[in-house]
């Protein structure tokens, strides 16, 4: 089989460079009068070719002969890790950590796992070596950020995620979480500058949806609509942006518009139920009450305790066709939902 030089080349340097630190270390140099080594190329050998379990059979070997083998301790925890076998590749590479303590990759591997076995404190004081051995590390500082959010430590993490941005404004990862954290702190001004700048540095489409969403839900229209509208030449298959703009029509009286906006955001999800509403909605004001029964109908049939529907639909047989038969149905059905549940819909404002 041929060999992919791109898979095996950073393997043999990962070896050739932890061989050269740990080479001072007292009786390294007996790794290369036994069998370890041997083992070991084969494994590298095996690693690159895919086969992880011939793999980690010749390290274990090279484990066995020389338990000391930094590079075999280290690739066992990236076989294990690739096979799914957390707990063991955790174990490998704690047991590569007490052969070689100041390695932030390494360091960087282990926070990861404990995060997620969700072992927090654990993962918290992994992190915290990766940043005091290199403070620049962004990757320590995200992860740090994110365990002390899930912590509940708001304000410990937006220190870390400032340090993160200062070094890296385009990171849309740091942004999107600098922005949960002002939402959470109720900040929407500040949530809107970092989000518009990073939108502005890096146009990651994320950014965009998450800002005129933000926009949107706090109902400055002006605003978002032409967010939305760039968004659309992103990606024109994202439903929530044709809704939106749906509701920022109507809310602006072109609801020729905004039908079309609804109807498309239907048409790429028939079940979307907000959507669905309030077109029946436009339907309604477009005094067109059949169109309006099929919307309302559909929303009964995606939410069949919908409350909000059956009262439309009752309002439209009583007001538009003097059927109180039906119309008593479905007040009916209305009532008796709003005992057992309330659901909450994006109407248009």
């Amino acid at each position: 089989m041929k060999r992919d030089l791109c898979k095996t080349i950073p393997i043999l340097f990962l070896s050739l460079g932890l061989f050269i630190g740990a080479f001072a270390r007292p009786g390294f140099a007996d790794i290369w009068k036994s069998f370890s080594f041997q083992h070991y190329s084969r494994a590298v050998t095996l690693f690159d070719e895919g086969k992880l379990n011939e793999c980690r059979s010749e390290l274990k070997k090279s484990i066995a002969e020389y338990p000391q083998n930094v590079c075999a301790l280290y690739l066992l925890g990236e076989v294990e890790l690739r096979l799914g076998h957390k707990k063991e590749a955790l174990a490998a590479f704690l047991e590569t950590e007490k052969q070689y303590p100041r390695w932030t990759a390494l360091w960087s591997k282990i926070a990861y796992l404990y995060l997620d076995m969700e072992q927090l404190d654990k993962a918290r004081c992994s992190y915290l070596k990766v940043i005091r051995h290199d403070p620049k590390n962004r990757n320590g500082l995200k992860g740090l950020a994110y365990v002390l959010i899930k912590q509940g430590k708001e304000a410990q993490a937006l220190a870390y995620l400032k340090r993160a941005f200062q070094l890296d404004p385009k990171d849309a990862a740091v942004v999107l979480m600098l922005a949960d954290v002002y939402e959470k702190n109720k900040e929407p001004q500040k949530e809107e500058d970092l989000l518009a700048k990073g939108f502005h540095l890096t146009g990651d489409v994320r950014l965009g949806q998450r800002l005129a969403l933000s926009l949107f839900n706090r109902k400055e229209y002006e605003k978002a609509s032409p967010l939305f509208e760039k968004l659309l030449f992103s990606d024109t298959t994202d439903l929530e942006i044709y809704y939106c703009l749906g509701v920022i029509r109507h809310n602006q009286g072109k609801d020729t518009e905004a039908r079309k906006y609804l109807q498309k955001a239907l048409s790429l999800n028939p079940d979307y139920y907000e959507a669905s509403y309030n077109l029946g909605i436009l339907y309604l004001e477009a005094k067109d009450p059949e169109k309006a029964i099929a919307c309302f109908t559909k929303c009964t049939e995606i939410r069949p305790k919908a409350k909000e529907a059956f009262e439309q639909l009752g309002t439209i047989y009583e007001t538009y066709f003097l059927d109180m038969k039906k119309a008593k149905s479905y007040y009916e059905q209305a009532n008796h939902y709003n005992k057992q549940v309330s659901f909450h819909s994006k109407k248009l404002q």
